[in-house]
């Protein structure tokens, strides 16, 4: 949502100015940064440009969400992890309930901060934002709107809870997955939305974050071709290695292929044979998705969101 007021009125006079930034080329996200000037003089020509403007504006910034069905791998993504939060990729969640007049009230808890990027923080409002608006199924719109939601999917009941009425879905983007956790119950909260991020968490739901029990490696010191065994120690020499670090990597990138080894498990496995299988370094999930260590950062306290 544009940031018009403080009140985030979409006014179509103020919205006009917005759409001759999108017509300008400008990007969405920069433009929902800006504070718009609402004033105008109301002529009837200005009324329907402007109406053509928000129009304009809704057609290219409305994004639809779809609310999708869990697999039972799936069903610990809706309450907090123990462990690594690292592994899943998880950036926090969201704890929310209504009071009896309908308003939402929620809570922003943190997991890893430097994963709470400023698309990140677009994208998830907007998400909420639909899911209490939506034409079809408003399921944050109310306590009411919540519950007849739960009763109309029994397939999405989750376990877990001391509730009946307790359901859940996900809403998965390109880069995100929100694990929404439904239990609208007067006295406690009815709402949690557990985030992830998708470059950790889809590898661990394909069960990539898992070490295999062998793979071909290089090492980083003399480029040699070597083979390395999951809770050996050290490393087994090849005799296809060649005097060429670039077409070892290649060699042992095309066996690791055809064993299906990714390449954060390749590095996880190397460090784990040479530094021990007890550090951090044997962890698939701090690296990417072409062996480069990830960076951390170290969690803040749970604040108010």
């Amino acid at each position: 949502m544009f940031n018009l007021s403080k009140t985030h009125c979409l006014n179509p006079f103020e919205v006009r100015g917005a759409a001759n930034f999108l017509r300008d080329g400008v990007e969405l996200e920069k433009i929902s940064q800006l504070s718009i000037d609402g004033e105008c003089d109301r002529t009837a020509q200005e009324w329907q440009e402007s109406e053509n403007a928000m129009q304009e504006f809704d057609k290219a910034g409305h994004i639809s969400y779809r609310l999708l069905t869990v697999t039972p791998e799936e069903k610990n993504l809706f309450f907090r992890l123990d462990g690594d939060p690292a592994r899943f990729g998880a950036i926090g969640h969201l704890r929310g309930d209504f009071d009896t007049g309908g308003l939402f009230y929620t809570t922003w808890f943190d997991n890893q901060t430097h994963l709470k990027t400023d698309a990140f923080k677009v994208e998830f409002d907007g998400m909420v934002n639909f899911l209490r608006g939506s034409v079809d199924e408003p399921v944050l719109k109310s306590r009411k709107d919540m519950t007849a939601y739960c009763y109309a999917h029994p397939e999405q009941h989750i376990d877990g809870t001391i509730y009946d009425t307790a359901a859940g879905f996900k809403v998965q983007t390109a880069d995100y997955s929100y694990y929404v956790r439904c239990t609208p119950q007067k006295g406690d909260y009815d709402l949690y939305i557990f985030c992830y991020d998708n470059c950790f968490l889809l590898p661990e739901l394909a069960g990539q974050h898992e070490l295999p029990n062998d793979c071909f490696s290089v090492l980083p010191h003399s480029g040699e071709l070597v083979f390395i065994v999951m809770g050996e120690s050290g490393y087994h020499p090849q005799g296809q290695s060649t005097s060429d670090p670039d077409m070892n990597r290649q060699i042992a990138t095309a066996k690791n292929t055809l064993l299906g080894v990714t390449r954060a498990q390749e590095e996880a496995m190397l460090a784990g044979s040479l530094f021990g299988w007890d550090t951090p370094a044997a962890k698939p999930w701090h690296y990417d998705q072409n062996g480069k260590p990830r960076l951390h950062q170290p969690k803040e306290k749970d604040h108010e969101r």
